[in-house]
């Protein structure tokens, strides 16, 4: 286990160096000069050049990146060319709004899919099944911006249940959850349907099993033989979902932080890309994938939670 855990935290070095070199090239040949948006449109060439050649974006791309690098081994993630604000400082003033959406909205995608999607297997072939099998449908068909914008309108502008748009409250307070009840329904809706679909696939092959059988022939309670016996074996396909979508939601808090008009991450680097701020857009992308890469190790660690026949061997 622990040769495991080593070797992927080595392999999540090279992967996210491999991501910050496909960030920072990809910024350095993206149309737009960021010396142009500090200057102003107006501003004379020179004065241009002049800043150009003090931000070193004069140097070749190679001397440039190793600058970069330098600064990120020593945690120095740079500072934003737009508001010369320190650009991990930046990125820890959002993160809360972030992680409390992406939270929330992860809770919402695994209750409501894993629920779903055990009532559909339950009664297969019922009218709750096909519900189930149209809501999956329905919630993979509707984009993200579309929802959020209609329960905007709906629930805030209309019915005025919550308010338009923000995280103005403390997490665990009435009007927060107010805040975030929307956001987090809007950001999980199509991982919920993700899930629903998995985890129905699996419990209805899980409960044509052998074991299952073998379980009821011996007088195990149904309700037991549903939650230990098939719900458990049943989850290992289910937590895989659960991890690849925190991916999605975190690409999902791009656009819907600039819907719900929330301070984080995401809207961020919106922001960043559109004024060029190379250091702000590579610092966010650099969390972004760091998080990711971690939620899939704690994924494959959980699978020898749930199942402990397997073993990822020393």
């Amino acid at each position: 286990m622990t040769k495991f855990i080593f070797q992927r935290i080595f392999q999540m070095i090279f992967i996210l160096l491999g991501v910050s070199f496909i960030v920072f090239f990809s910024m350095h040949i993206a149309p737009g000069d960021p010396a142009t948006f500090i200057a102003g449109e107006e501003a004379p060439p020179e004065t241009v050049e002049q800043i150009r050649e003090d931000m070193g974006l004069n140097d070749p791309f190679f001397v440039q990146y190793g600058d970069y690098m330098a600064g990120l081994i020593q945690g120095d993630l740079g500072y934003s060319y737009q508001t010369s604000q320190n650009v991990g400082e930046a990125i820890l003033l959002r993160l809360p709004n972030t992680v409390r959406l992406i939270t929330a909205g992860l809770t919402v995608a695994a209750v409501l899919g894993i629920a779903i999607g055990i009532i559909a297997a339950l009664r297969h072939r019922s009218w709750l099944d096909y519900t189930a099998t149209s809501f999956s449908l329905l919630g993979l068909s509707i984009p993200n911006f579309w929802l959020g914008t209609m329960a905007i309108l709906v629930f805030a502008v209309i019915l005025q249940w919550v308010p338009v748009g923000g995280f103005n409250s403390p997490w665990f307070t009435f009007e927060g959850i107010q805040e975030t009840i929307i956001p987090a329904l809007t950001l999980g809706l199509s991982s919920a349907a993700t899930i629903a679909r998995m985890t129905r696939s699996e419990m209805l092959e899980v409960l044509g099993s052998d074991y299952i059988k073998t379980a009821r022939s011996k007088g195990v309670r149904e309700i037991k033989v549903y939650m230990v016996h098939a719900l458990r074996n049943a989850m290992i396909p289910t937590i895989t979902v659960l991890g690849l979508s925190f991916g999605v939601l975190m690409g999902g808090t791009v656009i819907l932080e600039e819907v719900f008009a929330i301070n984080g991450i995401g809207r961020l680097l919106v922001d960043a890309i559109q004024q060029r701020d190379f250091p702000m857009v590579q610092g966010g992308v650099l969390l972004i994938a760091a998080t990711f890469v971690i939620i899939n190790l704690i994924v494959d660690l959980l699978y020898i939670i749930i199942d402990p026949r397997i073993s990822y061997g020393e």
